[in-house]
């Protein structure tokens, strides 16, 4: 029975990604006619060390193969002393709380009331990665127009200077609308990131992480309007400090240093 359900199904021409205890007693019956309860299955997967749980996602590990050419120009990006440099990214916020584990007295298990119907906010992000200056805009959608919106804004924040933006390989940051605009805004100019690879260079996902901890975790919103206002509250309260041990990062410890020295 190991070496059956240590297997994936697929690899014996079944359509199921994993094992239930229906599909590994039909296996076991058709292929070894061996007949047992689905009672005697259940206690012996646990004694063969096995367990039910669910699987995990994972990020693709594919490649991508302008990698190196990117981490280079990210490179002489960030060596630019008098350019102003900022990480960019999109997340989604939900009335439905992320739960989280906490401490609490046995049997006595926290109960977290969720919405009646569930939305979404959508969040535009940027953080200036040498002072940790952060702009954001929440949204109705996460389209082109929304991210063009955006970065108007950068551009009166910073209404000088060159202007580089480290965006991942989204469509809304690639479309024909986002490269006409670009072509009437050359004062800045969009850094794509490496594939597959968010996590390492973009520090705004670190914002993130902290936002849904900070105000979703294991609370639930009724209204848009209220999580707007967390929102908006949460934010109020980062300043550049907190933010720079926030983001630290390669990209930012780079670009902080070309300035430092």
């Amino acid at each position: 029975m190991q070496a059956q359900a240590g297997q994936s199904p697929t690899s014996f021409g079944y359509p199921e990604p994993g094992w239930t205890v229906g599909g590994l007693l039909r296996h076991l019956r058709q292929r070894f006619k061996i007949g047992i309860s689905p009672a005697t299955l259940r206690r012996a997967l646990p004694r063969a060390d096995f367990v039910w749980g669910r699987p995990k996602l994972i990020l693709p590990q594919g490649r991508d193969p302008a990698a190196a050419a990117k981490v280079a120009y990210l490179t002489q990006i960030l060596a630019d002393s008098a350019a102003t440099i900022l990480a960019q990214d999109e997340c989604e916020m939900l009335l439905l709380p992320v739960l989280r584990a906490t401490w609490h007295r046995r049997g006595e298990q926290p109960k977290v009331l969720t919405p009646g119907k569930n939305r979404k906010r959508p969040i535009f992000g940027a953080v200036n990665l040498r002072t940790g200056a952060w702009h954001y805009r929440l949204t109705d959608r996460k389209r082109s127009v929304e991210f063009i919106a955006e970065m108007e804004d950068v551009l009166q924040a910073y209404p000088v200077g060159r202007l580089y933006v480290l965006v991942d390989n989204s469509s809304i940051h690639t479309s024909q609308a986002v490269m006409q605009w670009l072509q009437s805004h050359e004062r800045l100019q969009l850094v794509s990131l490496p594939s597959y690879a968010g996590h390492k260079y973009n520090p705004t996902e670190k914002i993130w992480w902290h936002l849904k901890d900070a105000i979703s975790a294991n609370r639930g919103f009724k209204l848009l309007a209220d999580l707007d206002a967390a929102l908006r509250r949460h934010f109020a309260s980062l300043t550049p400090q907190p933010i720079l041990r926030l983001i630290n990062s390669f990209a930012a410890r780079q670009a902080q240093a070309v300035v430092a020295a």
